[in-house]
Parts: C-alpha cells; sequence; structure tokens
C-alpha cells in the first residue's frame, strides 16, 4: 500500500515476483539453523501466539530489522486475485531453484508444500475493456485522479465498513497519501497507472499454465 516503496521502474508482474522473492531471500533460511541447543527454535515470534499488540509491534520490528529467521521450507503459499498469479510464478521459480538444490544434495524439502489461489486474477484488463484507455497518455492520468481512485477508496471504504473497521479504510487513505521526501519515488496513482500500462494487471494466464505444467509432470512443487 501506500507505506510500501515505489520505485521509478517498469511495473510488470515480474517486479512483484523478484521483490517477494528477495523477501523470502533475505528473512529466510533452511530447517537446520535457528534451532539452539536444546533444540528450540529461537524465533519466538512465529512459534509464540498472542494477543498484546506491543508484542505483535516488537516482533514486526525484529523483523524489519532482520533479526528474526523464518523456515522458508515447506511454506503455504496464500496468493488473492493478482497476488495469486505472483505466487504462481514465485512457485515455479522455488521449484527450479529446488530441484538444482537437490542435484546438490542442499535439501530435499520443498520450498512450499501447499499453493492456496483465491480469486485468482486472469486478465483484469480483459474484463474491464474500458481501462485500456489508462495506457492513453494524458486520459490515463485524469481517469486515474478522477475515476479509478475515488472508486478504488470507496470500495475500501465500504468493504472494512462492513465488517467494522472503518479504521483500516483511513489508514488506506493516509498509506496511499504517502510521498517519498526526495522525490525519487512515484506516487501511489503513478504506481497503479504503471501497472496498466506495463501489463502487471494485464494477461497472466502464462503463469498459471506453467504452474500447471509442472504439477502435471512433478506432482509437487519441488521441480
Amino acid at each position: 500500500h501506500g507505506r510500501s516503496a515505489r520505485p521509478n521502474v517498469e511495473y510488470d508482474l515480474d517486479l512483484f515476483v523478484e521483490q517477494v522473492l528477495g523477501v523470502i531471500s533475505e528473512l529466510g533460511h533452511s530447517p537446520s539453523n535457528g534451532v539452539n541447543n536444546n533444540g528450540n527454535h529461537e524465533n519466538n515470534c512465529t512459534t509464540t501466539t498472542t494477543s498484546s499488540r506491543s508484542t505483535n509491534n516488537n516482533c514486526n520490528d525484529s523483523i524489519r530489522m532482520g533479526k528474526v529467521k523464518f523456515h522458508t521450507r515447506g511454506m503455504i503459499g496464500i496468493g488473492h486475485s493478482m497476488g495469486a498469479a505472483i505466487l504462481s510464478s514465485v512457485a515455479c521459480k522455488l521449484a527450479v531453484k529446488s530441484k538444482r538444490e537437490q542435484s546438490t544434495s542442499t535439501s530435499s524439502t520443498p520450498y512450499f508444500q501447499k499453493l492456496i489461489l483465491a480469486a485468482p486474477m486472469l486478465n483484469y484488463i480483459s474484463l474491464h475493456p474500458q481501462s485500456r484507455l489508462l495506457s492513453v497518455p494524458y486520459i490515463g492520468e485524469k481517469l486515474m485522479h478522477h475515476v479509478i481512485l475515488p472508486k478504488l477508496k470507496d470500495r475500501r471504504r465500504k468493504r472494512y465498513g462492513a465488517i467494522g473497521r472503518a479504521d483500516l479504510a483511513e489508514r488506506f487513505f493516509r498509506e496511499i497519501s504517502v510521498t517519498s521526501s526526495d522525490g525519487k519515488e512515484l506516487t501511489f496513482p503513478e504506481a497503479l497507472l504503471r501497472m496498466f500500462r506495463h501489463g502487471a494487471v494485464g494477461d497472466q494466464s502464462d503463469s498459471y499454465i506453467r504452474l500447471g505444467e509442472l504439477l502435471m509432470r512433478d506432482g509437487r512443487l519441488d521441480g
């Protein structure tokens, strides 16, 4: 959302796939690491369930600072809408990596044990042909500011209001208004516009086809 980095780059699906792979690489470790002499995991954030806001905040801070490592083997991946296309591509790339690691006996545990694809996005633009106008210079910018963004805000307001969490809508509005102090990053509307213009919300059927071929060929997610 608004507090995420919005670099001045091309916003295709590969951008988001590489970001997820980067996060997994940065946060993860193999199951043989992160265990103390007593055989207990050192990462208390992932093994403790709590309703304490302060404890959750401390865990989040530790994650951001890289102090917490997670098991990135045998994960359960959940992707919703565009996230389903991203997750499918991530799973395929990690399957190739896992197969390569198996050849050197690094690990025999797949990265993903299960994938859950909820309401997967196939081709948003084909379902909303009018969105093609966003690719037209000047017209696209006007539509984004005066039509798309207001509708997005209204949808978030209704969805969060329906579950009694209107505060989440307000937080979202604040976050998408965040701009970089040095002006080097895009604004939220600019980044969203590039997703339409660079194909991130276009035809992503290849992501699912590759995943299907992997599962048909190997029957599992580790190549």
